[in-house]
């Protein structure tokens, strides 16, 4: 798998402690990489034993989970949430087969999964960019919360991240389609994706049928991205919109000194 660490001495977690003590590190790096490790077996040959062990140590609210979540650099979710739920944890990971032992087994504290539980698990892996774990989310019943779905809903989370095949995925599946290829929705998708300077998921979602609107037309104009991709975004932005406000854009374009896209806009 992508995920699985390697044996590179120069692994950031691996390094000596005072005196070569570097046993935080390890624990450390075995807190946050024995889930993505067994995910490299098949779930099968999984003795009853590791299986055991591993549902113990996802257990709502305990101190191991707890270790795991803490050991992650970068998260987009709340530890609380987590902490509660941790299908947040395995989705976000890409640690599919974990995913399905916490939904399907109900072992422990995971008898009950409720729908709340689904969906923010998918909005996690759709973050992360973890496909097959979407695939397997959608699957056991994971959906899209209508009540909150512009502005928190896979599709934008997978726009953030920069996780164009995730997007794809999202609108054309007959499990998501249907409520992600929404006006509004989407809008909010292409918003988070200029905010990541994403403009191939851009791209994407305009040539789908979204609305270019001033907030992304005004990300672009400021972005930091190389000059010549920048232009020809913004100037495909432009092709695609009619007589859009470009106040913003332009201001934004001065701010950041993008002075060819400040022309391009006049």
């Amino acid at each position: 798998m992508e995920e699985t660490p390697t044996s590179n001495p120069k692994d950031p977690t691996l390094r000596d402690g005072p005196g070569n003590q570097n046993t935080p590190n390890l624990k450390n790096y075995a807190a946050r990489n024995w889930p993505l490790h067994l995910e490299v077996v098949p779930r099968l040959s999984w003795p009853l034993e590791t299986a055991q062990t591993a549902n113990r140590a996802l257990a709502v609210r305990s101190p191991s989970l707890c270790s795991m979540i803490d050991s992650l650099n970068i998260r987009p979710f709340l530890c609380t949430d987590a902490w509660t739920n941790p299908l947040i944890y395995t989705a976000y990971l890409g640690a599919t087969q974990l995913t399905d032992m916490l939904i399907s087994e109900g072992l422990d504290m995971h008898e009950y999964i409720t729908q709340w539980d689904l969906d923010e698990a998918l909005l996690n892996a759709s973050s992360a960019g973890k496909l097959e774990t979407i695939h397997l989310l959608l699957a056991k019943g994971a959906g899209v919360d209508p009540e909150n779905a512009t502005y928190r809903n896979p599709l934008r989370e997978a726009a953030e991240g920069g996780h164009i095949e995730i997007v794809r995925f999202l609108l054309e599946s007959e499990a998501t389609s249907a409520a992600l290829n929404d006006g509004a929705v989407c809008k909010s998708a292409m918003n988070a994706a200029a905010g990541g300077d994403h403009f191939d998921i851009i791209e994407m979602l305009v040539r789908n049928g979204t609305e270019v609107d001033e907030s992304t037309l005004e990300a672009v104009a400021g972005s930091s991205r190389d000059e010549a991709v920048l232009l020809e975004c913004l100037q495909f932005l432009l092709d695609n919109s009619n007589g859009i406000t470009k106040e913003g854009a332009l201001c934004a374009a001065a701010f950041k000194g993008n002075w060819k896209a400040f022309e391009l806009l006049l």
